[in-house]
């Protein structure tokens, strides 16, 4: 057919080739950009695409349904030139009268095939499925070593978090699917090999420099479990938490809450600071914590209280400083790293 032929040629003429890592990626949310999307399917082997039905079934129909747009456009400008072709012949005969008979012999062939040709433009005209713009844009995969994973993550230095389900997005977003628990993660390299195997529900953070990845998995009670691994998957920080706080990796420490208290550990998960703040609020050089809600501090990278746990509530980051409210009413500010020096006192603005 005319459209496949059409659509194999671009696709081989195209500058893209099949790599180890092929990132197939419909960014025709706003453009309909339809040649890039069949361009990127084409480059996925027949095994591959066979094997991964959840994401090529849906290629399948809007190549469909592509091929009625394509049919759409093409049978009117085709039938347009037929005319212009028999036009120019007809007028030709006038021309040259001595050839006459060849001329009405191709133009009975032209109008044949018109006729044949303007059949097509009789089909009932096939109604879209789906928006091709709801269809593409949430079309993500990735091929690696030859196998498409429908959710991915570049993880930096030729590794790949992945996913066998059969979900489009990336580490950071959660599913709406009602059994999405069930799926893992796992990190492989740029040639398919398993780093880490995928066992694990969620990755919520990572940092290839400081070699650790944190994730999540649900122990067989169904909880949550938090920690940290290594890129060569060994266990950095046990996983016997509740869920990952926020890491400081260039301080060396990161902090996780177990049984509603928050703890701080370093990322070799040593005990930096005991699990016994009900509050917590990372402020990039520490921690603004409390321990009943009304007794308000702030703890260094160290563990260390640099701004006694004295004040009523935490009032805010503002210009780098650190602002806590007296028991008076008043906002004590106080410089946001360092040393934490004290800076000034003023009073709250009108209308609080």
């Amino acid at each position: 057919m005319l459209l496949i032929g059409g659509i194999t040629a671009f696709a081989q003429e195209s500058e893209f080739e099949w790599n180890d890592i092929t990132t197939l990626h419909l960014a025709a949310s706003g453009s309909k950009d339809y040649n890039h999307c069949l361009r990127q399917f084409l480059l996925f082997d027949e095994a591959t695409v066979d094997s991964h039905p959840e994401i090529f079934d849906r290629y399948r129909t809007f190549a469909e349904e592509y091929g009625q747009i394509m049919l759409d456009t093409a049978v009117p400008e085709g039938l347009q030139a037929y005319d212009e072709g028999i036009a120019q012949m007809e007028k030709m005969i006038k021309d040259h009268p001595e050839m006459a008979d060849m001329l009405k012999a191709q133009i009975a062939e032209l109008k044949a095939a018109r006729m044949e040709f303007e059949g097509m433009a009789s089909q009932e005209r096939k109604e879209l499925s789906v928006d091709p713009v709801a269809l593409l844009k949430d079309l993500t995969a990735i091929a690696v070593g030859k196998k498409a994973f429908t959710g991915w993550q570049d993880m930096g230095d030729g590794l790949y978090a992945v996913t066998d389900a059969p979900r489009y997005g990336t580490t950071g977003e959660t599913t709406d699917m009602p059994e999405s628990s069930r799926y893992t993660w796992g990190l492989i390299d740029s040639k398919g090999r398993v780093v880490v195997p995928m066992k694990y529900n969620k990755f919520r953070d990572y940092h290839k420099d400081y070699d650790i990845i944190f994730p999540e998995t649900i122990d067989k009670n169904g909880k949550v479990r938090a920690g940290a691994l290594g890129y060569d998957g060994r266990i950095r920080i046990p996983f016997e938490y509740d869920s990952l706080g926020y890491a400081l990796y260039e301080y060396g420490c990161v902090s996780f809450w177990k049984d509603d208290k928050m703890g701080l550990l370093t990322l070799d998960g040593k005990l930096i600071h005991p699990f016994e703040f009900s509050n917590a609020e990372c402020i990039g050089t520490g921690w603004v914590v409390s321990k009943t809600g009304s007794d308000w501090g702030v703890m260094d990278t160290k563990g260390n209280i640099v701004i006694p746990m004295k004040y009523k509530d935490y009032w805010g980051l503002e210009n780098d400083e650190v602002q806590l409210e007296r028991r008076d009413g008043r906002i004590d500010a106080y410089r946001n790293g360092g040393n934490f020096e004290f800076l000034r006192t003023f009073d709250k603005p009108e209308g609080y």
